[in-house]
């Protein structure tokens, strides 16, 4: 409901950031300086991505260190220390000096669930489709296709189970986990499977192996600045504040990953060398024009998940919100609609840019190869539709979506059927004044007092005996006969059938929105990368 939350900057993301730790001890050897063992399950409520991960790490909390300084968190969870059991006054520390404002909620350990019943839990639930394996993201099949302590991934398993518990009692586990928005966390000195990690950061053309970026730990990220500062604990006068000069949010997203994980391998730089040479030559007029056009683009991102949950049929139906009485309905919903409205105008924009730099060809593989990949058609096809599917002004002004004809069956027949009683009501009076041989007869009133037959005061000594009176004024008496009162009731459940299915027009437009999830996050990553 609030629409600051939307409209915030990149500079917030911690705002939304909810981090669960979960960690053990391990054995010590002088072989190894290895000493802890952490499972991490951070959630960003509102972009609606999930990332679990599980890696040892040293006396130092060198890892984890590295994790809170690049996601800063504003919630941490943890388990709660018993007999040397659950999180450690080290890891505490590092809460404690590197995100400092973030609140701390201490879990017990049997509110937590084990690994193997957090795997049981979401293999049982219904956040992605039909229970089961196979319609689950890759990243949390790789969680749960083998029973917890036989895969080694307890602690992840367990951390998730922390993390799903807080979301359970803010009500919004299933209109995030629901976005399949999943990714495995590995430690950037750690060797990256690329099948299980997903790689948003890099060109479409580039993927993920495990030396193929500097490993920037906490310690490193602090001395040169590059986040913040060291004094201040400012973004101002770090290298960030210096080199963020994205046009968008998801661009400015994804400048910062790269920034924190620089290049070393050598193809790998010099391709993007010489995509940034190529947009500094012969396609330099399309990036002057590009960035003309995308000062004003909103954070798709953010406004993709808030279409997600408003299109949730589980949420429309099961959630505490669909049993609330808002008495600000109609503000609500001309909100949504105007967010909607938003991503809509957000895309045609990214659209028209990407069609700047489409009118050449690229000589640099890699850039040729972003904008080649851009869905333009496709995109260009998708919005017309849902431009197509209501006027906008209209909605935002009344607070519903009107359905046109042919695109909600369920509302085409409810309107037929309203029209239907409202001319059964007019030929009615007509019948009326044809028996009674008064042509003066009309109906009054309004919401449940409707239809109301209005007759002069000095006639109703000839009304039929049928008729109850139900109120009068100086000069005229109103009545209702016993078919209005059936006709009537007709009518309320008609219209009331089609105030239902309008509300749920609006949900099933989002839904189907939602639907095309793909196409929008490709044409995101093109633009984000250009």
């Amino acid at each position: 409901l609030l629409e600051a939350s939307v409209g915030a900057s990149d500079n917030s993301d911690s705002s939304s950031r909810l981090m669960c730790i979960i960690e053990t001890k391990l054995a010590s050897t002088l072989a190894s300086s290895e000493c802890v063992e952490y499972g991490i399950c951070l959630v960003d409520s509102v972009l609606g991505h999930v990332t679990t991960g599980q890696f040892t790490d040293d006396s130092q909390r060198t890892r984890l260190r590295t994790l809170v300084s690049t996601h800063l968190p504003q919630e941490v969870v943890l388990e709660k220390c018993v007999d040397g059991v659950g999180h450690s006054q080290e890891t505490l520390g590092v809460i404690r000096l590197l995100a400092p404002r973030a609140s701390q909620e201490i879990l017990r350990a049997e509110d937590i669930r084990s690994g193997e019943c957090t795997r049981k839990a979401l293999l049982q639930s219904d956040y992605f489709g039909e229970k089961g394996v196979a319609t689950m993201p890759s990243a949390i099949q790789n969680l749960v296709e083998t029973e917890a302590e036989e895969s080694g991934k307890e602690l992840a398993l367990r951390a998730m189970g922390g993390a799903l518990l807080m979301l359970k009692r803010s009500l919004i586990d299933h209109e995030i986990l629901s976005q399949g928005n999943f990714s495995t966390y590995v430690p950037m000195d750690m060797s990256v499977d690329v099948k299980s990690v997903p790689d948003k950061a890099e060109a479409p053309t580039e993927s993920a192996s495990g030396d193929k970026y500097m490993v920037l730990d906490a310690v490193t990220l602090a001395n040169l600045e590059l986040l913040v500062t060291s004094f201040e604990k400012s973004e101002k006068g770090s290298l960030w504040h210096f080199m963020n000069k994205t046009r968008t949010p998801f661009g400015r997203r994804l400048m910062k990953d790269w920034l924190c994980r620089p290049l070393c391998d050598v193809a790998a730089i010099r391709r993007r060398r010489g995509a940034v040479t190529e947009l500094m030559g012969e396609f330099s007029g399309a990036v002057d024009a590009s960035k003309k056009v995308l000062r004003n683009v909103g954070d798709l991102e953010r406004l993709l998940a808030r279409v997600h949950s408003n299109g949730s049929k589980k949420r429309a139906t099961e959630h505490p919100d669909s049993r609330a009485i808002m008495y600000e309905m109609t503000t609500y919903n001309a909100r949504k609609i105007k967010e909607f409205g938003e991503i809509l105008k957000g895309f045609e924009v990214v659209l028209a840019a990407a069609a700047l730099f489409q009118e050449q060809t690229a000589q640099c593989t890699l850039l040729d190869a972003v904008i080649n990949k851009f869905p333009s058609a496709e995109l260009r096809k998708v919005l017309h539709h849902f431009r197509s599917q209501f006027d906008e002004k209209q909605a935002i002004r009344d607070g519903q979506i009107k359905p046109k004809s042919g695109m909600n069956p369920e509302y085409d027949e409810a309107v037929n059927q309203v029209t239907e009683q409202t001319n059964a009501l007019d030929d009615y009076l007509r019948e009326m004044k044809r028996q009674t041989g008064m042509n003066d007869l009309k109906y009054w009133g309004n919401n449940k007092d409707r239809f109301q037959i209005e007759v002069p005061i000095h006639k109703s000594a000839n009304v039929p005996h049928d008729w109850s009176s139900k109120s009068q004024k100086k000069t005229h008496r109103r009545y209702w006969t016993p078919k209005i009162v059936k006709m009537l009731a007709l009518l309320t459940a008609a219209e009331e059938k089609k105030a239902a299915a309008q509300l749920d027009t609006m949900r099933a437009i989002f839904h189907t929105f939602d639907s095309h999830k793909n196409l929008w996050n490709r044409a995101l990553a093109c633009m984000a990368t250009l």
